[in-house]
């Protein structure tokens, strides 16, 4: 279903990403995948030079990309608001929504230019139900996210 497709999953290397990314290969895709600091295509995404550097390589590896799926996240630290930081929001905002968006902003002609081009944004069972308690900077960021997400779907 899914040969001759060049694909970029953020976060590709490792949990749910990695599960996403086999699923494509299995479909004979060819998939870049993304990691903070392991695998072929890594990248800081809370550094604009580092998403920059990832997208130039995976144009250069396979000339476009068809699929761009973000499942990157950063780490999740349970504990309460009160022992949370801005610090904490910060990191989640900057891996979760910086990182998909300028992602989006830079592969936004090579997904247009294919006529295949699809965005997958992973967001969170939790932005639909029952929130558990002790992730309000990873959750905040994820509603951030299911709201780019709607917006650039109605663009």
């Amino acid at each position: 279903m899914f040969k001759d497709y060049s694909i970029l999953v953020l976060g590709g290397s490792g949990g749910i990403g990695s599960a996403i990314a086999d699923g494509f290969e299995y479909q004979g895709a060819r998939v870049a995948r993304h990691g903070f600091s392991r695998g072929e295509f890594r990248a800081d995404l809370t550094k604009r030079e580092d998403i920059e550097g990832l997208v130039r390589d995976v144009i250069r590896k396979f000339g476009t990309v068809d699929v761009l799926v973000n499942a990157a996240g950063a780490g999740i630290q349970l504990q309460l608001f009160e022992k949370k930081s801005w610090a904490d929001f910060e990191t989640q905002f900057k891996v979760q929504l910086k990182g998909g968006m300028e992602t989006v902003g830079l592969l936004l002609p090579y997904l247009k230019k294919s006529g295949k081009g699809r965005i997958i944004n992973i967001i969170s069972v939790y932005t639909q139900g029952r929130i558990p308690s002790g992730v309000s900077d990873y959750l905040t960021a994820k509603f951030a996210m299911l709201g780019f997400t709607k917006a650039l779907a109605k663009e």
